[in-house]
């Protein structure tokens, strides 16, 4: 059995996520591709089976011809009919519409391009067609032949929630495509909500699959209470991951000596910076450090060596952050709005589920109440936040059941 995988970024910078899941799929499948949309100048950073091959896809079509790709989309009945559809139901304005639709469509052109770079290297029936975001790539795969093995695509966040933006074509994938596995019950029930009356049957095909990573004894984080507390975020620095919020809330906090640390970069990163100076510089009791990008491993090896009492996810959006299982596992408590399906992994019992809309204020409150728990409380929070997530979130266990139960393989 064959895997085509299409992805954003894999290999290369970005989806961190993947690569546990890719590891664990290597020993399922004779040969894998990876289709991404990275180019061949991008330096590998995450890990390539000895059995898979890169395809970048992007590189292989130049603007003009680009463009040449996308205008017959204009005369195709399958475009106007989403015109009309997405017009009818989304909030969107029309050209926001044409544009979304003509990026994936776009996307499309490019995967549909690439084809003869690898098609002829397997066998379609023997071969499961895998988009990890539920996008242009997923909507490609749905216009696949039917004697594919296997077409299917997860869903995440962005790519998956109805109020997160218009998704095109989005009947269509779920009409065709074979499976969907959302990482989420609030995804799978979001998708369930919005379109299980005009697609029948589509129950049965979307199925919880979530994430994970890999699980090992001694995951264990050095704890111990002192005095200046560590507060851990990792995200992109981006506006949705809300780090604004972080800064607003520390500057709420008059007495409490907290050290606070980020990881991760992004194009918001001098904002954040120069808001961080202007708020917290001159407060004696808070410090922070931003990282900027960091390796998995290294952020990894800081849970192991350093005490950390908290790790705080601020988002306005999610599916569920591998960041916050990856600081659960080593029993760090985590703090999270109540986006996605973020009440999935933190409850009261492993670190505090806030309000989706809460402010700075509230998530001062909050930060302060859980730095502030005796010993002996701390102890069971994150006794708690380790067994949530090796239940829960291990790599081994959810994605061997995917491949296994949830694809049908061997």
């Amino acid at each position: 059995m064959d895997l085509v995988l299409a992805t954003s970024h894999y290999p290369f910078k970005g989806e961190t996520f993947l690569e546990a899941e890719v590891k664990i799929a290597q020993d399922f499948f004779d040969r894998i591709i990876i289709l991404t949309a990275e180019t061949n100048n991008s330096q590998s950073c995450y890990y390539i089976p000895k059995n898979a091959r890169i395809v970048c896809y992007r590189e292989h079509m130049n603007m003009l011809e680009r463009a040449l790709r996308v205008l017959p989309v204009f005369i195709s009945l399958r475009f106007w009919r989403e015109l009309v559809y997405a017009k009818k139901t989304t909030k969107y304005s029309l050209s926001s519409i044409v544009l979304q639709i003509l990026i994936d469509e776009s996307e499309i052109s490019y995967l549909k391009r690439s084809e003869k770079l690898w098609k002829g290297k397997i066998d379609p029936k023997n071969t499961i067609f895998y988009s990890y975001w539920l996008s242009g790539a997923a909507t490609y795969i749905s216009r696949l032949d039917n004697d594919c093995f296997l077409r299917v695509s997860r869903a995440h966040g962005g790519d998956c929630f109805f109020n997160r933006g218009y998704h095109p074509y989005r009947r269509e994938q779920l009409c065709k495509l074979d499976a969907i596995f959302p990482i989420s019950e609030a995804g799978r029930n979001d998708l369930l909500e919005h379109y299980s009356a005009e697609c029948r049957g589509v129950g049965e095909k979307i199925r919880t699959a979530r994430l994970g990573i890999k699980i090992y004894d001694g995951m264990h984080n050095p704890w111990k209470k002192q005095e200046v507390k560590t507060i851990v975020t990792c995200s992109n620095v981006i506006p949705l991951k809300r780090l604004d919020l972080m800064i607003a809330a520390l500057s709420e906090i008059e007495e409490m000596q907290i050290k606070w640390i980020h990881f991760g970069d992004g194009s918001e990163m001098a904002s954040i910076k120069k808001m961080a100076c202007e708020k917290l510089s001159d407060r004696g009791n808070i410090s922070y450090q931003f990282e900027g990008y960091v390796q998995n491993d290294i952020i990894m090896g800081f849970y192991e060596e350093e005490s950390v009492d908290l790790f705080v996810n601020c988002s306005d959006v999610e599916g569920i952050p591998v960041s916050m299982m990856e600081a659960m596992a080593y029993g760090i408590p985590a703090i999270g709005r109540n986006i996605g399906g973020i009440s999935e992994l933190i409850d009261d019992n492993c670190g505090k589920l806030l309000d989706a809309k809460t402010s700075a204020e509230q998530l001062a409150d909050a930060i302060v109440v859980q730095l502030s728990k005796n010993e002996a409380d701390m102890k069971k929070l994150r006794e708690n936040a380790g067994k949530r997530v090796r239940t829960r979130y291990s790599a081994a266990d959810n994605y061997g059941y995917l491949f296994k139960i949830q694809m049908g393989l061997k």
